[in-house]
């Protein structure tokens, strides 16, 4: 127990040297952390920096090529017409030459007999003429030397111009190419997707006429349940209806918004079937109570009012009540069994069968 109780005092004297320590330590790393995190932003920086400077000097680049093109264009425009005055000027100074050697032989051609005087004219004329001979020669050597540098000049630049066209002309090519592939693709997924759209759009035109004709069939369904309605309540009540359906097509073309209760009356009326014929096997078990004199004098009514029927039918039970309470009030007041046995014989209902022939 001592020595626990000595640990145990040697350890709480310790912890508070560990939490420093720890706390010493978490904040070497935190700052370490800090450093290389803005270490990390300044060098993005940088490279922001030195992306921007490689656009710049890219778009400069392209600049100082645009610029050297109209330069070359320019410099051909004064090398052509630099050549044609040279031209010209060589024409000029071979004319002249071609006067100079005219008169050189028309100076030998002179007669012998005026020598001595023409002698001496002829050195006066031609140490005359010998400095303004030798001055022009001096231009025309002075002017043939600043045209051979002019032109070695121009050489050397259009040699320079020509190389920076070549490249820049070669870049132009490879980014061409890359547009024409990025062209080609974009291209091929174009002609794919309307592909896929006239493939969804067929497949929607179909379900729209697989949508149509369930349409049609159910509409066709809910005509035929009708109608068996009505032939079974004619039957059971006594009052034969005719049908006139023989000839009937349906040109209704719904629209979008009532297709859909179309389809859930439809449903609608096809599940009513079963609680209707509950219904009318109850009415038979009523008319079975009623007395032979009301089953006569009921079935000459419902013969002159069948359409008073069809509309009592569509009110609802109010109306079937009432007519029942009717019929009890006079199966009280029949009092002749003997008339009410052959009205009950007059008034068996005869049951007329309508064939359905709907063209579609």
């Amino acid at each position: 127990l001592n020595t626990q109780t000595c640990v145990n005092n040697r350890l709480i004297k310790v912890r508070p040297h560990i939490i420093v320590e720890f706390l010493n330590l978490c904040f070497v790393i935190y700052v370490f952390l800090l450093h290389r995190y803005r270490n990390e932003c300044e060098y993005q920086q940088q490279l922001r920096g030195t992306l921007e400077q490689l656009n710049k000097e890219a778009d400069h680049t392209l600049l100082r090529n645009l610029e050297f093109q109209i330069q070359s264009q320019f410099l051909q425009d004064d090398i052509n017409s630099t050549k044609d005055r040279h031209r010209k000027n060589l024409s000029e100074m071979q004319t002249y030459v071609n006067i100079l050697h005219q008169i050189n032989q028309t100076i030998h051609l002179v007669p012998n007999v005026a020598v001595g005087t023409s002698e001496e004219q002829e050195k006066q004329l031609a140490q005359m003429r010998v400095p303004a001979l030798k001055s022009q020669l001096e231009e025309f050597k002075s002017a043939l030397c600043q045209l051979q540098a002019q032109k070695q000049r121009l050489q050397y630049e259009t040699s320079v111009l020509e190389s920076s066209i070549k490249s820049t002309q070669e870049s132009y090519d490879d980014e061409i190419q890359l547009y024409n592939e990025q062209i080609e693709s974009l291209r091929k997924d174009i002609e794919e997707a309307e592909r896929s759209l006239e493939k969804y759009t067929n497949e929607c035109r179909h379900l729209a006429m697989y949508q149509t004709s369930l349409e049609n069939e159910l509409e066709r369904y809910k005509r035929i349940i009708e109608n068996e309605d009505n032939r079974l309540n004619s039957a059971i009540i006594g009052t034969p209806i005719t049908l006139f359906t023989t000839n009937y097509r349906y040109t209704h073309t719904p629209t979008v918004s009532s297709r859909g209760r179309d389809i859930t009356q439809a449903i609608q009326d096809i599940t009513s079937v079963k609680p209707r014929q509950k219904n009318m096997a109850k009415k038979v078990l009523k008319k079975k109570e009623i007395s032979p004199k009301d089953v006569m004098d009921s079935g000459q009514e419902e013969r002159v009012g069948g359409a008073e029927h069809m509309e009592d039918e569509k009110r609802g039970v109010a109306g079937e009540e009432g007519e029942l309470k009717r019929e009890e009030q006079r199966s009280r007041a029949c009092t002749h069994p003997r008339t009410c046995q052959t009205g009950l014989r007059s008034a068996k209902p005869s049951t007329h069968f309508v064939t359905l022939s709907e063209t579609e």
